[in-house]
């Protein structure tokens, strides 16, 4: 797949408490989530202790607004079709191990280079 993955750090019980990341952040995200730490994108500023969930953007992919709730199984039928599940697990799931390396050798600036983690993660 050449597409960029989504997903959604949520950091509030309002439909709107998220932001929309790319693959690119998830490492960050996940780890301000764990840590506690501040967790930047763009222009928006999270405390880590503030995200409720890092999830797939299944609406990204749908289309759907924001506030829109999966109401039957078209919906479901929708997601398994447009939402590329399996490339999204495979990459969190990553980006946990990943996260875990950091955080058991303190090197948090690796997340500056994600890199350089997979290269001592294979050694």
């Amino acid at each position: 797949m050449n597409a960029t993955l989504r997903w959604r750090v949520v950091y509030g019980y309002n439909p709107n408490d998220y932001i929309s990341i790319d693959e690119s952040y998830l490492e960050k995200a996940k780890y301000a989530m764990v840590s506690g730490k501040v967790f930047n994108y763009k222009t928006k500023t999270i405390r880590g202790r503030e995200i409720k969930s890092i999830e797939p953007d299944y609406r990204f992919y749908t289309g759907w607004f924001d506030s829109y709730e999966i109401q039957s199984g078209e919906d479901q039928k929708q997601i398994d079709r447009d939402v590329p599940m399996e490339a999204i697990e495979q990459r969190s799931s990553k980006a946990d191990q990943r996260v875990r390396y950091v955080l058991t050798t303190g090197k948090t600036q690796m997340l500056n280079d994600i890199g350089q983690v997979d290269k001592l993660l294979i050694a």
